[in-house]
């Protein structure tokens, strides 16, 4: 999808989605998107976990996405209380 959208130099923006079971396996999936030339990534699979279990991956992944500058989405959050993390 990546190489057809940059083909076609389509009009809207590709969002790669990341999904994992940990920290690592979400900087995993993450750092095979940046690799790729994705520089938004969504990340799925914690609209109900509680920060607890958002805050460890957010921290995992915080180095890599400010370096290579990707906006993030996290799917189906909207909590306040994390925005500044």
């Amino acid at each position: 999808m990546k190489e057809l959208v940059g083909e076609r130099e389509s009009s809207f923006k590709l969002i790669g989605c990341a999904q994992g079971w940990s920290p690592d396996s979400y900087y995993e999936a993450i750092r095979q998107l940046i690799e790729i030339g994705y520089d938004y990534i969504a990340i799925g699979g914690v609209a109900k976990a509680p920060n607890r279990v958002i805050l460890p991956i957010l921290d995992r992944i915080r180095e890599m996405v400010i370096r290579s500058k990707v906006k993030l989405h996290l799917l189906g959050v909207a909590r306040l209380e994390l925005l500044e993390t």
